[in-house]
């Protein structure tokens, strides 16, 4: 496996390099956003153009918590959504909003709605239409990666 490219210590060195890659990209975020890279490629077991990269890009001024957390330990900075299960079917979650931090992402403040009841929740087929419309990053490109 070591000819072919896929022994252990050159799938450690591939693991370490989108390490520093996500690194880099969570920099170059100005620390709004942690990117971390999963799959195969996190584990070394592909080549640099062998398969596609799977990433998550985590946003830090949005957090999503479950009913019954409390939440005046985070930073007011951070916009907080609550899972909510009462009113959905088995398996699924209602994400309302319950405070408006002091930067939110433009495409989760799209896809906010009202229900008719006074309460704003997330709509995922808008959060689905607001990333469609994203632009892909350069960063993110093939021909940038390690």
């Amino acid at each position: 496996m070591d000819w072919l490219g896929y022994g252990p210590h050159i799938r450690q060195a591939r693991s370490e390099a989108y390490k520093v890659h996500d690194r880099l990209l969570t920099a170059l975020s100005g620390g709004s956003a942690t990117w971390i890279t999963t799959g195969s490629k996190a584990e070394g077991l592909t080549c640099y153009l062998e398969s596609d990269r799977d990433i998550i890009c985590v946003n830090n001024n949005l957090i999503c918590i479950e009913e019954g957390v409390d939440s005046s330990n985070i930073l007011k900075e951070t916009t907080i959504l609550r899972a909510c299960n009462r009113i959905s079917y088995p398996g699924h979650y209602i994400l309302l909003l319950q405070r408006y931090g002091t930067t939110i992402p433009k495409r989760v403040d799209n896809a906010l709605c009202d229900d008719g009841y006074g309460r704003t929740f997330l709509s995922s087929d808008l959060y689905v239409n607001e990333c469609l419309n994203i632009k892909p990053n350069p960063m993110c490109s093939r021909s940038s990666l390690i």
